[in-house]
């Protein structure tokens, strides 16, 4: 968790707290990002780790418009359905 939170708002890493509002800049919907992982768990963080190590570029480019007063959305809640949605494709 940490990993991604830092790799997607380029805060330090160490002391990112496990639970805290600080969660939303990444686009989880409450104070525990764990809770937000029941649909798809450890796969949905990787995946959203994943977009970021891959292409580094583009995914800033998706967090700024994640976070844009325009385009607003929940970058970590979108990618985790999107991962959802994925492993139930048949």
């Amino acid at each position: 968790l940490e990993s991604c939170f830092c790799a997607f708002t380029g805060k330090p890493s160490g002391g990112v707290a496990r639970h805290g509002t600080h969660w939303d800049l990444l686009g989880f919907q409450g104070n525990d990002p764990a809770t937000d992982l029941r649909s798809c768990g450890i796969l949905g963080l990787l995946q959203l780790l994943s977009l970021h190590n891959h292409n580094h570029e583009n995914a800033a480019r998706v967090y700024r418009l994640s976070r844009s007063a325009t385009q607003e959305f929940p970058l970590a809640v979108v990618s985790l359905n999107m991962t959802k949605h994925a492993l139930q494709v048949r």
